[in-house]
């Protein structure tokens, strides 16, 4: 079980403990496994994961994560680090970092995130509460691990915490709002497509049907702006100019967000309320309105006898879903 690390403004180590299993099915005692080390990292965590990445090449072609080992996945304030269990022997040592300061956003944290066909991560990112009012840019990313870099941004004025994968793990449902005092925001889901790309590595965008919060269009001719991000906010990321030169032709396809038609109800709305504001906190003054929500965490699961996921919505001054 791993334990993500630090509240708040307080830094501190995301900590795994191995809890057995006794043959009357009663727990044993948990057990320290493994302390992230303060030195790599210092600052506090949103949320954790734990998966097998399969294999994990650093640059030079050394092999940093085994296929059939888990991989500690740590998201926060630091921005997101993967730390490998390569062998028994050397225990787990970072094996990826992105930084929070290097994705050129407003972004504060980045927040739950989930593995998608064993090469991205789709990472909820949101800016400080306290920019109530104002406006942001804070994107949700994908990240391709296995070659280092952010293949897109999406839901740039979502404040976003939480992913979770429906539909036989073909669409992503991101969670937004989530402050007490904020307003409310809607969770969206998006469509998980693969772009072809041409021999330089760049997507065919001009064939592209693309929805996404900032604009909605069809083609690339007929484009039409939606909530334009502030001039001002537009600019390259680190990551991006990174993938540009990266992405060979090797490259094939690469996973791309696309906002589905399908969404949890019909009449949900499919653009944030941005900027967020002040809100009554009160349970009473904050029942859930579609497209209001003040989500924590949305999660997909199955019951016995049921074809269809359900989703479980957890919220803060809201009943959940």
């Amino acid at each position: 079980t791993l334990f993500s690390g630090g509240s708040g403004r307080e830094d501190g180590p995301s900590t795994l403990y191995i809890i057995a299993e006794n043959q009357d099915g009663t727990l044993q005692e948990p057990v320290k496994d493994w302390v992230e080390p303060i030195d790599i990292n210092h600052k506090s965590a949103r949320f954790c994961l734990i998966e097998d990445l399969g294999n994990i090449y650093d640059k030079d072609g050394s092999l940093l994560s085994t296929d059939g080992n888990p991989d500690l996945i740590i998201t926060g304030t630091g921005g997101l680090d993967i730390y490998s269990l390569k062998s028994m022997e050397e225990g787990f040592v970072r094996s990826r970092h992105v930084g929070i300061e290097d994705l050129g956003t407003d972004a504060s944290a980045l927040f739950g995130d989930q593995v998608v066909d064993k090469q991205y991560l789709v990472i909820a990112s949101r800016a400080r509460w306290r920019e109530k009012g104002k406006e942001f840019t804070a994107p949700s990313i994908v990240y391709d691990y296995l070659n280092d870099i952010v293949v897109e941004e999406f839901a740039h004025h979502g404040q976003s915490v939480s992913v979770a994968l429906v539909d036989n793990r073909s669409r992503v449902l991101v969670g937004s709002g989530g402050n007490t005092a904020s307003s409310g925001q809607p969770n969206i889901m998006y469509d998980i497509i693969y772009e072809p790309t041409n021999k330089d590595g760049d997507n065919n965008d001009a064939a592209r049907a693309r929805y996404d919060d900032d604009y909605a269009y069809t083609t690339e001719a007929d484009a039409v702006a939606l909530k334009a991000v502030p001039a001002g906010k537009i600019r390259p990321t680190m990551f991006q100019l990174r993938a540009a030169r990266k992405m060979s032709s090797k490259a094939q396809s690469t996973m791309q967000l696309v906002r589905s038609e399908m969404q949890l109800t019909e009449d949900m709305p499919i653009e944030f309320n941005y900027p967020f504001e002040h809100s009554d906190g009160t349970p009473d003054a904050g029942l859930p309105v579609q497209g209001h929500t003040k989500t924590r965490q949305v999660l997909s699961f199955q019951v016995q006898g049921v074809d269809a996921d359900l989703v479980l919505e957890v919220k803060t001054a809201q009943t959940s879903n």
